[in-house]
């Protein structure tokens, strides 16, 4: 069984046997935050992409704990500049880290880094084999059909979705996105920090399950769950 805790936003930490992984750690100036940075040890770092609710704590965390930073490649080079451990790939590469194999997937957004907003590449999304589990965190993205590629290829124990609409897909679009990714769990995701990206996870979850058969998990920020 692998621990999935939800830190708010768009950040999971997962635990297995001695090992965490944290997803987009924006934690420091996050509303909706379960931790502080200093409460969280994580082994691996996945960052989606630049942008501040994403990349967040990236940073900070690697640099203090020396632990990699997993990202695409042109994200990877502007956080070992700043002094991280970078690791950087791209969309289609898979990583071994030992304890886990990630795989960078596409994601519809777009990305950059620091305050001038500098390019960073493309974001992406991870398809992260952990434990005895696949996930897929999609990352902050519309839906898109090649979601049914990463449903057929990798068939995820567990989707993490956005749900909350203006910057992302919404409902109906992370919706759709079960229909072609097929997940055993899904897990709602980017909502209601702020208020241009509110959204309602009970609807979402009795659409979901209702439709699709898939079981939704709505998380509080803080809240652990065994899958």
């Amino acid at each position: 069984m692998v621990k999935v805790k939800y830190l708010g936003h768009a950040c999971f930490l997962l635990e297995d046997a001695g090992k965490a992984i944290i997803v987009d750690p924006f934690l420091t100036g996050n509303p909706a935050a379960a931790v502080k940075p200093e409460d969280v040890k994580p082994d691996l770092i996945l960052v989606t992409h630049g942008h501040g609710d994403h990349i967040g704590d990236a940073l900070l965390l690697s640099k203090r704990l020396n632990v990699p930073v997993y990202t695409t490649f042109e994200l990877s080079v502007k956080l070992e500049a700043d002094g991280a451990k970078a690791v950087g790939g791209n969309h289609g590469g898979t990583h071994d880290f030992g304890f886990a194999k990630v795989t960078i997937t596409w994601a519809v957004h777009s990305s950059s880094y620091g305050d001038r907003l500098d390019a960073a590449g493309n974001p992406c999304g991870f398809v992260i084999r952990f434990g005895s589990k696949t996930f897929y965190h999609a990352g902050d993205t519309d839906v898109f059909y090649d979601m049914k590629m990463i449903g057929d290829r990798f068939s995820p124990d567990v989707a993490m979705l956005p749900i909350g609409g203006f910057y992302t897909m919404d409902v109906d679009g992370a919706l759709l996105a079960l229909d072609y990714l097929k997940p055993k769990v899904v897990i709602p995701m980017h909502y209601n920090t702020f208020p241009a990206i509110k959204a309602d996870p009970g609807y979402y979850k009795k659409q979901a399950e209702s439709r699709s058969g898939v079981r939704c998990l709505v998380m509080k920020p803080g809240d652990t769950v065994e899958v």
